[in-house]
């Protein structure tokens, strides 16, 4: 058993980038499995102790191969899209706050109603991203199977290194510039503390939301499929119902007495309402066209077998 275990280490030694995968199916290879960075455990005759201390159990030796072309591809691309997403977005909204602070001369004065920014990653913009990555889904498992060369994008490190995280931050630091310059420059006004001010302030957070939420949809390999749209939806009109509690009821009114009457302005006001359109066109525009480009110009070993 330990030489199996040394045997793991070796490798591991030899390479701290490389990741190993340990499986076995009796007592004698628990050290084995313990010591690489995932353990696969097989139920069989010689009891369950494999099973017990494994990360991933499993019933037959065949199983291995959709675990590893199917289940742990997936996962791959949605913890590395999820991990990027979530910083992207709190980047976005910090951008935005940036920019006004280098507007107001670093005066100490906040960018957003502060029940606006609190509410940002507890209900508009976080929870709906576990629904569209754990539901997305890009080809059957037959073609995932029959295509083992679609798993090398995991042990290559494709979807998240530093060039994949550079350019989400890239893509922030536009997006929550454009977010709130664009409403700024439209209607808005460097008189802190207006009405005015907190028209435009709560277009910025608008476009900030939106953006967000539709880079979501972009990053998503199914854009237009019910699991990526709905939860999508569904957290823009927890969106929109938060912002009509804070600015038209008692409640919302004793805690952001600001807002009252906000969201109306920022509907019926035509030039308000454009930057609504516009901020999000904008920033999202190069988004658009790079993933366009990227499609059918430079397409995937994915994207190759989808189009099979």
């Amino acid at each position: 058993p330990m030489q199996k275990l040394q045997l793991v280490q070796l490798v591991r030694e030899a390479d701290v980038k490389r990741i190993t995968l340990t499986i076995g199916d009796g007592a004698n290879d628990v050290p084995m499995i313990l010591g690489g960075h995932v353990g696969v455990g097989i139920r069989g005759k010689e009891g369950a102790a494999a099973v017990q201390v494994c990360d991933i159990a499993i019933s037959q030796f065949r199983f291995l191969v959709p675990l590893l072309l199917c289940h742990g591809r997936r996962s791959y691309r949605r913890v590395a899209v999820f991990f990027c997403y979530y910083l992207y977005k709190n980047f976005v909204l910090l951008m935005a706050d940036l920019v006004w602070m280098f507007w107001d001369n670093f005066q100490g004065n906040i960018a957003f109603p502060e029940y606006l920014s609190i509410a940002f990653n507890a209900f508009f913009t976080s929870w709906h991203v576990l629904f569209v990555l754990g539901f997305d889904k890009d080809v059957p498992d037959t073609v995932a199977c029959s295509h083992p060369e679609l798993y090398k994008v995991g042990p290559q490190r494709r979807l998240f290194n530093r060039m994949v995280f550079s350019k989400w931050m890239i893509y922030a630091v536009l997006h929550g510039a454009v977010a709130w310059l664009v409403p700024f420059w439209m209607v808005g006004t460097s008189e802190y503390g207006t009405r005015t001010f907190w028209i435009a302030s709560t277009a910025a957070f608008t476009n900030v939301i939106h953006i967000t939420l539709f880079k979501m949809i972009i990053a998503a390999e199914n854009p237009f499929r019910c699991v990526t749209l709905a939860p999508t939806f569904v957290a823009w009109f927890m969106f929109v119902a938060y912002l009509w509690g804070i600015g038209y009821t008692a409640l919302g009114w004793s805690v952001q007495p600001n807002m009252k009457s906000i969201p109306e302005n920022i509907v019926t006001q035509g030039d308000v309402f454009a930057t609504l359109l516009l901020g999000p066109a904008i920033a999202l525009a190069l988004d658009i066209l790079e993933r366009l480009v990227q499609r059918n110009k430079f397409p995937t070993d994915l994207q190759k077998a989808e189009f099979e």
